[in-house]
C-alpha cells in the first residue's frame, strides 16, 4: 500500500482545541496501480459528544502516466466530476436540450426539474461551437445529489463556466443564477447582480457565514466571459476566489476551526436555482433564472488544481470560444481561428506550482519537460482536420521522404521562457490501418508556413508501445507546426471520412457523413445502441469502392429511442474487414408519450402510472410533489 496508519487507537481532542492529527503517512513509489481508500470513524468518545459527522472517506489518488486526458489535459477525464458540452450534444440548431449531458465518466446528467424548462441549442455560435440559450424566466438544469458533487464534507472545490450575459440590469434586486449547489445552510455558487459577478460559498452548520467576491460591476450586456469559482481551506481559513477572463477578481476568507465546506444537499443547478440558496449579503431572497447562455461548465471536488491548470483551462475556453483573456493569455488569440480544437498544454506558475504531463482528449501526449522555470509555458491545439492518413500518395504536402502524414496539424504555442526538450507521443490505436510499424512513423515539424514540404522530419527517441509512438529530446519553438508522418506506401485507411454526424429532425434521426477518399469499400452501416455494448442495425448505404472526390452521405431513422441513444457508422471493406466512427448522442423524447397517474390525490401510499405510447428503450422515472421535491427515483 501506498500508506502507513494504525488499524485503531485514541485520538486525544485537548480540552479547548478543535482539532487533532492522525498518523497518516502516504508515499509516492511511482508505481501505477488502483486509487486507496481509507475509511475513518470516530467512537466511543470519552468526556466528548459525538455529533452527525462520525465517519470519513480518505482517498489516495494514483495518476498514472496516461492519465491526463481531462479536459485540456488536466486531471483523469474521471476528475471533471461534472463536464457539460454542448458540442458534444447531437441537439439540432433551435431544438430544446432535454437533458443536458455530462461527457466525463461520471454520468452526471442534468434534466430540467419540474415547473421549469429546457434551453435552446445555439449551434456555430462563438467561434462555430455550440452554446445553449437561457431565457431569463424559466430555463434550467438540476444537478443531482451526489457525493462527489455536494452529499460529502470537501476541502477544495472549483468550477469553470463560459457564459454570455443577456441585457444587464445594474439597478436590479434581482439575483441571476449561473450556478448554485447545496442550500441556506451549507453551498456555493455564481451568480449576477446589479452588473457585478458574484462568487460565494458558506459552511453555516461549521459556524461560517458567506464569504464572497465580486467583479466591481464591470459586466456588459451581451458579451462572452470564462468564470472560475476556487473555495479551499488552509485548515484555520476558508477562502473564495474568483477570476474572470484570467484575471484575478479577488480573495475573500473567514477563520474557522472548521473551514470545512459540509455536506451541502438540496440538489444544485445551472441557469437556474432548485431549492434554497444564500447570497453574499445573507439573505436568501431574489434568485432568478439567468438570461443568456452558457457552454462548458466543469465542476472539480477535492482534485489536485493548481494556478497553472486554472491557466490552461482557461486557455483552452479562451481559443474554443475566441474569448479573448485580461491576463495568462498563454496560448495566442491568432490560432483560435484554425488551431482551437482540444488545446491542452504544460507549463509551470511557480516551483511548487506546475503541471508537467498533458493529453486531452486528443491523441497527443506532451511531458517529460527538462528545463521548466517558472511562467514557462508549452500549449497546443489542432485544425480539426482528418485523423487518417491519405489513401493515395501525394494528396497532401509531404518532405523528402516521407510517402503520407496525417491530415490532422498542431500548432505549438510557447510563451515565457523555453522548457527545453519533450517527449511527444501520438495514440494511433484509433486510427484504421493498424497495426503500424515504428519505423514507418516520423515527426514533421514545419517552422514557416505550415507546409510541410520542407519540414523537419524527426525520429529522434522514437519508440512504440502497443500502437502509441513517441519521440524524446524534441525542442520545439514557439510558432511552429507539426504532424506525424509515414515513410511508407502501403495505403493504411481504406476510407477516409470526414466526419459523422446525427441530429434529431422532427422526430426522425438523420444520420450524415462525408468522405474525401474511398478504397475497396463496400458498403456502410448505421447502428444505434442505449448502452454502448449492444447494437441494432438501422440500415445500409452502398459504398462508392473506389474514390477519391469528396462524397456526402446520409440515412434517416423513422422509430428513433426514447430517451438517450447513440449511433456510429460501421463501415465494411469487400474483404469483410470493419471500422467504426466515434459515437454521437440524440435525446427523443416523442410527443405522443402520454403518461396518466391515478388515483389522484393518492390513497394509502400507493399510485399507479400508465405510459401510453411507444417506449423502445430503458429511461428514468422521477416523481415530484407539488413542492417540487423528489420523492421517487427508479429505472424502468
Amino acid at each position: 500500500s501506498d500508506y502507513t496508519i494504525p488499524v485503531t487507537g485514541t485520538l486525544t481532542i485537548l480540552a479547548g482545541d478543535t482539532v487533532a492529527y492522525l498518523p497518516l503517512f502516504v508515499v509516492n513509489d511511482a508505481a501505477n496501480e488502483p486509487d486507496e481508500t481509507i475509511d475513518f470513524q470516530l467512537s466511543n468518545a470519552v468526556n466528548a459528544t459525538l455529533l452527525g459527522n462520525t465517519t470519513h472517506e480518505y482517498t489516495i489518488k494514483d495518476y498514472t502516466s496516461f492519465e491526463w486526458t481531462g479536459c485540456a489535459g488536466v486531471g483523469t477525464s474521471a476528475d471533471n466530476i461534472v463536464w457539460l458540452n454542448p458540442n458534444d450534444l447531437g441537439t439540432a440548431d433551435g431544438g430544446l436540450v432535454t437533458i443536458f449531458t455530462d461527457v466525463s465518466p461520471n454520468g452526471n446528467n442534468t434534466i430540467a426539474p419540474a415547473g421549469t424548462q429546457d434551453a435552446v441549442m445555439n449551434q456555430a455560435y462563438l467561434n462555430n461551437r455550440h452554446m445553449l440559450a437561457f431565457d431569463g424566466t424559466n430555463d434550467e438544469y438540476e444537478i443531482f445529489d451526489d457525493p462527489l458533487i455536494n452529499t460529502a464534507n470537501f476541502n477544495t472545490k472549483h468550477t469553470l463556466v463560459v457564459f454570455e450575459t443577456g441585457t444587464i440590469n445594474g439597478a436590479s434586486t434581482n439575483k441571476e443564477m449561473i450556478y448554485e449547489q447545496g442550500g441556506g445552510t451549507n453551498g456555493i455558487n455564481m451568480y449576477i447582480y446589479q452588473g457585478n459577478l458574484y462568487y460565494c460559498v458558506w459552511s453555516i452548520s461549521q459556524g461560517w457565514n458567506p464569504i464572497s467576491v465580486n467583479t466591481g460591476a464591470n459586466l456588459s450586456s451581451n458579451t462572452s466571459y470564462i468564470a472560475v469559482l476556487e473555495y479551499t481551506n488552509d485548515g484555520s481559513n476558508a477562502y473564495i476566489t474568483g477570476y474572470l477572463n484570467g484575471a484575478t477578481v479577488g480573495t475573500s476568507s473567514v477563520a474557522s476551526g472548521s473551514p470545512i465546506l459540509n455536506s451541502h444537499g438540496d440538489e444544485g443547478a445551472i441557469g437556474g436555482l432548485t431549492g434554497s440558496t444564500r447570497f453574499h449579503d445573507g439573505s436568501t431572497n431574489n434568485a432568478v433564472n439567468f438570461s443568456g447562455r452558457i457552454g462548458d461548465f466543469i465542476h472539480y471536488s477535492d482534485a489536485p488544481f493548481n494556478n497553472t491548470r486554472r491557466i490552461i483551462l482557461e486557455n483552452h475556453m479562451s481559443s474554443k470560444y475566441n474569448i479573448t483573456l485580461s491576463a495568462n493569455q498563454k496560448y495566442p488569440m491568432a490560432y483560435s481561428g484554425t488551431y482551437s480544437h482540444e488545446v491542452a498544454g504544460i507549463g509551470q506558475f511557480s516551483s511548487q506550482d506546475n503541471h508537467s504531463d498533458a493529453q486531452g482528449r486528443s491523441i497527443v501526449r506532451i511531458n517529460n519537460a527538462n528545463d521548466l522555470d517558472d511562467n514557462d509555458f508549452l500549449l497546443w491545439g489542432h485544425d480539426n482536420a482528418s485523423f487518417s492518413i491519405s489513401p493515395t500518395p501525394g494528396t497532401v504536402d509531404v518532405p523528402g521522404g516521407i510517402d503520407n502524414r496525417l491530415h490532422r496539424v498542431w500548432r505549438i504555442a510557447e510563451p515565457g521562457g523555453n522548457i527545453g526538450t519533450v517527449q511527444i507521443s501520438f495514440d494511433l490505436s484509433g486510427l484504421a490501418g493498424g497495426p503500424f510499424n515504428e519505423n514507418d512513423l516520423f515527426l514533421l515539424v514545419d517552422s514557416d508556413d505550415g507546409d510541410f514540404s520542407n519540414a523537419a522530419v524527426i525520429s529522434t527517441g522514437r519508440a512504440m508501445n502497443a500502437q502509441v509512438v513517441s519521440f524524446s529530446g524534441i525542442d520545439f519553438n514557439n510558432a511552429q507546426w507539426f504532424t506525424l508522418g509515414t515513410s511508407s506506401d502501403i495505403n493504411p485507411l481504406p476510407v477516409e471520412l470526414v466526419y459523422f454526424d446525427a441530429k434529431l429532425i422532427d422526430g426522425k434521426v438523420e444520420t450524415n457523413w462525408v468522405t474525401e477518399s474511398e478504397i475497396n469499400n463496400d458498403l456502410f452501416i448505421v447502428e444505434k445502441t442505449t448502452d454502448g455494448i449492444n447494437y441494432e442495425k438501422v440500415g445500409e448505404v452502398k459504398g462508392a469502392g473506389n474514390s477519391v472526390s469528396t462524397l456526402e452521405y446520409n440515412f434517416w431513422d423513422n422509430n428513433p429511442y426514447t430517451g438517450i441513444s447513440y449511433y456510429r457508422l460501421t463501415q465494411v471493406d469487400f474483404d469483410g474487414t470493419r471500422s467504426y466512427s466515434d459515437l454521437k448522442s440524440i435525446v427523443y423524447s416523442p410527443k405522443d408519450l402520454d403518461v396518466s397517474i391515478f388515483p389522484n390525490p393518492i390513497l394509502e401510499d400507493q399510485v399507479f402510472i400508465k405510459l401510453n405510447g411507444v417506449v423502445k428503450s430503458d429511461f428514468d422515472l422521477q416523481i415530484f410533489d407539488m413542492t417540487g421535491r423528489l420523492v421517487q427515483s427508479t429505472s424502468l
